[in-house]
């Protein structure tokens, strides 16, 4: 869970390279977690990789969370994130989640990839864009942002809404 901004805050003063993984390796699946952000990065400059994997055995979980007031600044980005528990009863959960306001910007080649495993129902995307969600995707005039998403079981690969009430 990453609470406090991430980066510079001072314009033009030092570029930060971020590279952030969580493997999802607790001993106990339900205590496994991805990587959650309610607050912004900002490489002022630098890159940002970020790969978030979820093990947990219950519903409503994500390889990488996007709430609050979160996002990336970066000259490039890639967000790599999976939900890894095949379930066929647990249900609602993205390789990577957007609930909250999110600001996504770079000048240069950024990925936003989801990957879910879950088997439960039609709620579970690979990326996915909640009922709610304010996001902006920025990448300048010479920037390219590729966004993807994908579950095999149910070929829902990136969702925009939630439960049902927005496809």
């Amino acid at each position: 869970l990453v609470t406090a901004a991430v980066g510079a805050t001072t314009a033009g003063v030092g570029k930060l390279n971020v590279a952030m993984t969580a493997n999802g390796n607790a001993a106990v699946a339900t205590n496994s977690k991805g990587i959650t952000f309610t607050q912004a990065i900002n490489a002022n400059g630098g890159t940002v990789n970020l790969t978030g994997i979820n093990k947990n055995t219950g519903g409503g979980k994500y390889g990488i969370n996007f709430g609050g007031v979160s996002g990336i600044t970066a000259a490039s980005y890639t967000v790599l994130g999976t939900e890894s528990y095949a379930s066929t009863t647990v249900g609602s959960n993205a390789g990577v989640y957007f609930s909250g306001t999110s600001n996504f910007v770079s000048t240069g080649t950024s990925l936003i990839n989801g990957v879910n495993n879950g088997q439960s129902s039609a709620f579970t995307a690979g990326t996915w864009i909640d009922n709610g969600a304010n996001v902006l995707f920025d990448a300048g005039t010479s920037g390219n942002l590729i966004i993807k998403g994908s579950n095999p079981n149910w070929l829902t690969g990136v969702r925009i809404g939630n439960s049902g009430n927005n496809n």
